[in-house]
C-alpha cells in the first residue's frame, strides 16, 4: 500500500503531540498543554517551525531526547506565546528568552549545546536584519557581531 506525503499545509492539520519521545517528553507534554500548543510533526532535524496565528496553534520541531532539542521545541512554543513581534530579530529574541525560562522551570539543563544554538540563531537574525536595511545594530545584537560584520 503506497503512502501519500503530505505537503505543510496538509501536515499542519495533523497533531501528533501524543506520540512525543525522548528524555525530556514529560516537560515537553507540559509545556505543550499549558500553553495550548500542538506537534503537527515531529521533524529529525534540529530545527523548528511555528505558525503564528494559526487557530489551532501547531509548530514542527524534533522530539525532546535532549536538551537541545528540548529548546528548539520550547522556542517554537515561544513564538505561539508572544505572536508577531517587531523587529522580526526581536522575535528570536524572546522566544529564546522564553525556552530558556521555561527550560529553568522545568528542570532542562542550559547546556553549552544550548547556547551556542542561540548564539547561531541570534547571528543569523542579525545577518537577515542587515540583509533587510537595518542600519545601526542594536546593542542587544552587538555580542552577536563577528569581525565588524554579522556571521
Amino acid at each position: 500500500m503506497a503512502t501519500t506525503r503530505l505537503n505543510r499545509r496538509q501536515r499542519r492539520e495533523l497533531d501528533v503531540s501524543h506520540l512525543i519521545e525522548g528524555r525530556f517528553a514529560a516537560q515537553a507534554a507540559c509545556l505543550l498543554r499549558e500553553h495550548d500548543v500542538r506537534v503537527c510533526h515531529w521533524r529529525a532535524n534540529m530545527s523548528g517551525i511555528a505558525w503564528i496565528g494559526h487557530p489551532r496553534r501547531p509548530i514542527e520541531a524534533p522530539h525532546p531526547r535532549s536538551a537541545l532539542s528540548f529548546a528548539v521545541l520550547a522556542h517554537e512554543v515561544g513564538h505561539h506565546v508572544l505572536g508577531n513581534v517587531r523587529p522580526r530579530w526581536r522575535e528570536e529574541q524572546l522566544a529564546w528568552q522564553f525556552a530558556f525560562g521555561q527550560m529553568e522551570a522545568l528542570g532542562v539543563p542550559l547546556t553549552a549545546a544550548v547556547h551556542e544554538r542561540y548564539a547561531a540563531s541570534m547571528r543569523y537574525a542579525l545577518a537577515k536584519a542587515l540583509r533587510r536595511g537595518l542600519r545601526e545594530i542594536p546593542e542587544e545584537l552587538a555580542q552577536f557581531v563577528i569581525s565588524g560584520k554579522s556571521a
